[in-house]
């Protein structure tokens, strides 16, 4: 069977070429599509069915299903021929070449302009890769592309009533930019099709991997785990590690952390993980410690937001991926010998939650004592926002902020550094390597992008029964339980580190 490129197979080629070798070849050993990028998929859908509603009287192609795919390419030549001017999803092959495009505007005889619809807010370079292999290929098949375009979110909008698709979306023309990368296309298109004809995978380094998506590099090396056998903090672990440091490690044969030679040139963070990790001492800076906690005052509020986001803004006077609060969990230590106290908060309803937030907090939070969070930038924002959506308690979110203490800086600020932290100050870094006893393995919530998945599916899609709407509910409030039970249980330990006795 003749091998076909299409455009998601050349993205994922250039992500790492022996990625797009097994979806071909064997794709058992790749993972399958999780809840949370399934969901971010539909997200995808939904924002085009907005998109859409600004081209009117536009034809929607498109398939659903195996057979409608396979008659994709031939609808969109009939649709072009009967006189169609603006083409949803329509479909373009040249001989083992396929894309197919999210707007097509037919400007003429074999001219065309395309336009991508992305849930962005700024145009990356992926997007002009994108755009350009699709030029590439629409070029092959003798169109003239006069136009090419990107259609991205406002991150300036307002929700104020309906959704307002004129308002929704900017459009960004980058012509110029995709047909400077034309070039670079018909080679790397050239090079895929060859790793899709090889018969053997291409080197599975993660060293191949590309620098179009930040996130590429992460993503294979959690493939490559389970494609090779890997020791522990290995050099593909390092802190910010890029593919050309992984190729120069794999060559000088270094696969540990602990093998990094003290010459090799690394970033300050990661030279700074590097020492930890290969002294294998926790290094405290005891008096930096006891100076940061004799600022605390009790009693003593350990607070932590989840909350959700999305392109298209949910509620009235929101913005598109504006992180809307929709749990919170409080830990009280009411004195330093204190017995400690919890009180927690989840948003049931389709209703705004802003009011309902605002007012819960405000009934526990009190007017003085130290709030203690975990990176204060998020808490802080939030607080910030509350009181602008929420105006009777702007004073409280005022006065919140002005008390918060940022107990990540312990770490971030290099108080107390542990070679388990591989230079992260991340609480699910710290949380293991101080406070064994707790953990996030055991719950069936275990990350913030999951909890505003799971949120949002119970209760603004209403997607789940009763009793799973509950179960979700509940694992949501454990899990931000938890997040709140760790900061109180760090900061308890670095009292003791700190050898300070706290005054009520």
């Amino acid at each position: 069977m003749a091998v076909v490129l299409s455009k998601s197979d050349f993205m994922l080629y250039l992500s790492h070429p022996a990625w797009l070798w097994l979806k071909k070849h064997d794709k058992s050993k790749l993972p399958a599509v999780d809840d949370n990028l399934q969901a971010r998929f539909d997200a995808g859908l939904n924002l085009e069915g907005y998109a859409e509603q600004l081209f009117p009287g536009a034809i929607r192609l498109g398939f659903d299903g195996y057979d409608e795919f396979l008659t994709l390419a031939s609808r969109t030549a009939t649709a072009m021929q009967e006189g169609a001017k603006t083409l949803f999803q329509a479909k373009f092959d040249h001989e083992n070449l396929t894309t197919i495009c999210d707007i097509v505007e037919v400007l003429g005889e074999r001219e065309v302009a395309i336009t991508e619809i992305k849930a962005s807010t700024s145009v990356k370079d992926k997007h002009r890769i994108d755009l350009a292999y699709q030029r590439y290929v629409l070029e092959q098949c003798g169109f003239k592309v006069s136009r090419c375009s990107v259609l991205l979110v406002n991150n300036k909008y307002i929700r104020s009533g309906e959704i307002d698709p004129q308002e929704l979306f900017v459009q960004e023309e980058i012509t110029e930019a995709v047909a400077r990368e034309l070039g670079f296309i018909a080679a790397e298109v050239e090079k895929a099709l060859a790793v899709l004809e090889s018969p053997t995978v291409p080197d599975l380094s993660p060293s191949h991997c590309g620098t179009l998506d930040k996130d590429s590099l992460s993503a294979w090396v959690d493939i490559y785990r389970t494609l090779k056998p890997i020791p522990e903090k290995s050099i593909y672990d390092l802190p910010a590690v890029t593919p050309q440091q992984i190729g120069e490690f794999e060559d000088s044969g270094i696969l540990t952390i602990a093998d990094i030679p003290e010459d090799t040139f690394l970033s300050k963070k990661q030279r700074e993980a590097v020492d930890v990790l290969q002294s294998g001492e926790i290094r405290i800076d005891q008096g930096k410690i006891a100076s940061f906690l004799r600022a605390v005052q009790y009693p003593v509020y350990f607070l932590d937001y989840e909350g959700c986001m999305d392109a298209i803004p949910p509620f009235e006077g929101t913005k598109p991926y504006q992180q809307i609060v929709i749990q919170w969990s409080l830990h009280v230590l009411p004195s330093p010998g204190g017995e400690l106290e919890h009180y927690e908060y989840i948003h049931q309803s389709t209703e705004s939650p802003f009011e309902a937030v605002s007012a819960s907090l405000r009934e526990r939070l009190g007017d003085t004592g130290s709030v203690i969070v975990w990176y204060k930038n998020y808490e802080c924002g939030r607080n910030k926002e509350l009181g602008e959506l929420a105006p009777a308690y702007a004073d409280f979110f005022r006065s919140v902020n002005d008390r918060v203490v940022d107990l990540m800086e312990i770490f971030s600020k290099k108080m107390y550094v542990h070679p388990e932290f591989l230079g992260s100050a991340s609480i699910k870094k710290v949380l293991p390597a101080v406070v064994p006893d707790l953990s996030y393995k055991e719950l069936n919530v275990q990350e913030g992008a999951t909890a505003s998945r799971l949120w949002t599916q119970a209760v603004l899609q209403n997607k789940f029964s009763a009793p799973e709407r509950e179960k979700i509910l509940s694992d949501l409030l454990t899990y931000c339980q938890l997040d709140t039970l760790a900061m109180v249980e760090i900061y308890r330990r670095m009292v003791e580190v700190a050898e300070i006795t706290k005054d009520a």
